[in-house]
């Protein structure tokens, strides 16, 4: 899988800053076997043409914080959970972006943009 640098520095902000998303109750941590079989479905549908489709928001927020605890789980798959987190980012910016188109705040966003306003 290639990997989008853009993307790849967004998936790192996440993974140290968070998503913002209000806390969950304390689970415990997935099995390898769990990490594995959950990453190669979500990964498939996250790079399909409409394959999340159906997928609110919220759950792709529980998928991105699935794979990164994978990463503690499953440390010989550390490529494919950071490939599938940054895959999922890629998805959520998209969904966050025709938002911004919908509702007509693109070219305000990049006004302020290109005045510095980050």
């Amino acid at each position: 899988m290639k990997i989008n640098w853009k993307l790849t520095v967004a998936a790192m902000a996440i993974l140290t800053f968070g998503t913002g998303a209000a806390p969950q109750a304390v689970e415990h941590a997935p099995t390898a076997e769990q990490c594995r079989a959950d990453q190669a479905v979500w990964v498939a549908k996250v790079l399909s043409d409409h394959g999340t489709d159906d997928v609110p928001m919220n759950i792709l927020w529980e998928w991105q914080q699935e794979m990164v605890e994978c990463r503690d789980v499953d440390t010989s798959n550390l490529d494919k959970y950071f490939d599938t987190v940054a895959a999922i980012v890629g998805m959520e910016s998209k969904r966050e972006l025709d938002f911004i188109k919908r509702e007509g705040h693109l070219g305000q966003f990049m006004a302020e943009d290109a005045a510095g306003k980050r």
